[in-house]
């Protein structure tokens, strides 16, 4: 956070998969976390494409904006991984009234938004100023640190699953948090497809799949 309580920077890196991750979700089991514990939401993403690197969302009684820094860049990663990165700025502020669909919020058009339902388990990481990396609590979100979340998404009946590391906390520290927590938990988790083909940020998955799913429907 810097300059406004309603201002988050992060780092972040994501992979994509159209089948179950079976490595990745015996990685948060032996943590005790299943998504099946999950009682999941709807996030509603403003449908804007072509362009990737921004995003609006409402979600749990808030409103969010995402833009990136900069363009993606190729980073390998311990055992074998290689992802794009991604630097972002965001904005979220809290409606007065917790309503969440857009229909209720905005005069738009009903498909100008995309509705993704999902379900997450995530484990936060605490960096100390030391440079030392704990585990903190499953409900403690410290101010300097990444999160790994592991998500399942359900868009139009189609499921997909997603890998994302997002470090957090003061500007000019997240290139640490990112480095230290990607090389903790990538040594851990032994899953062979978490490379560039399948590794994208989050705006550019919601372009991708409503082009795909536009195409088959026979286009807008």
């Amino acid at each position: 956070m810097n300059g406004s309580k309603n201002v988050f920077y992060s780092k972040e890196v994501r992979w994509f998969f159209p089948e179950t991750p079976n490595a990745i979700k015996q990685w948060y089991e032996g943590k005790k976390m299943s998504l099946a514990g999950d009682q999941g939401r709807i996030d509603y993403y403003l449908d804007m494409r072509p362009h990737e690197n921004i995003s609006c969302k409402i979600r749990e009684g808030r409103t969010e904006i995402k833009l990136q820094l900069g363009h993606d860049l190729m980073v390998n990663f311990p055992n074998g991984h290689s992802g794009k990165v991604n630097q972002w700025v965001k904005w979220s502020l809290e409606l007065k009234h917790k309503i969440d669909h857009p229909d209720l919020l905005y005069a738009v058009a009903e498909n100008s938004f995309i509705s993704v339902q999902k379900k997450r388990v995530l484990v936060n990481y605490e960096v100390l100023p030391d440079g030392t990396v704990r585990e903190a609590g499953v409900n403690s979100l410290p101010a300097e640190g990444c999160q790994v979340e592991l998500t399942e998404i359900l868009h139009s009946e189609k499921k997909w699953y997603s890998l994302g590391f997002e470090a957090f906390g003061t500007a000019s520290l997240l290139d640490q948090h990112f480095a230290l927590v990607t090389g903790i938990v990538l040594k851990e988790i032994n899953y062979p497809g978490l490379n560039d083909a399948n590794s994208m940020s989050y705006p550019a998955f919601l372009v991708s799949i409503m082009n795909t799913f536009n195409a088959e429907k026979g286009g807008r």
